[in-house]
């Protein structure tokens, strides 16, 4: 089991991974920011946030939660914003992919929770299915 550190540093190199692979340009902030890359993509640059999700949801099978919580210490930080960050960029184990959301639906949240598997019930209302977000 990896710690949250480690956790960190493996969603970060996957998302380097994937951006070469994509050619797109990826660059780090010289001092601590809110995101954690800047992408460019040859037409704009984008601030980008890392996170790993490989945890479950809790009462929901078949999906994982996004936790948006940031810690200065022991410090909660507030939540990200519009302003501050350009879109997401979430690294989900179980599929081995990484998955892309813009600051409208992550945008003052603490958390989102993604499907990989169709729910049991049949919803697909309000569902944020992981295949329509990987990047």
């Amino acid at each position: 089991m990896h710690v949250t550190h480690q956790k960190g540093e493996i969603a970060q190199l996957k998302v380097q991974l994937r951006a070469a692979e994509k050619g797109v340009v990826l660059s780090r902030p010289l001092v601590e920011s809110r995101y954690d890359f800047i992408l460019d993509d040859g037409r704009r640059l984008e601030r980008v946030q890392v996170k790993y999700a490989g945890g479950k949801s809790p009462h929901s099978a078949g999906s994982v939660k996004v936790n948006l919580k940031s810690w200065e210490g022991r410090r909660l930080r507030r939540r990200y914003c519009a302003s501050e960050v350009d879109a997401l960029l979430v690294y989900v184990p179980q599929l081995d992919e990484v998955l892309r959301f813009e600051a409208e639906l992550f945008c003052e949240r603490a958390s989102f929770t993604v499907r990989l598997e169709p729910a049991k019930n049949g919803q697909t209302k309000s569902i944020l299915n992981a295949r329509d977000f990987i990047w």
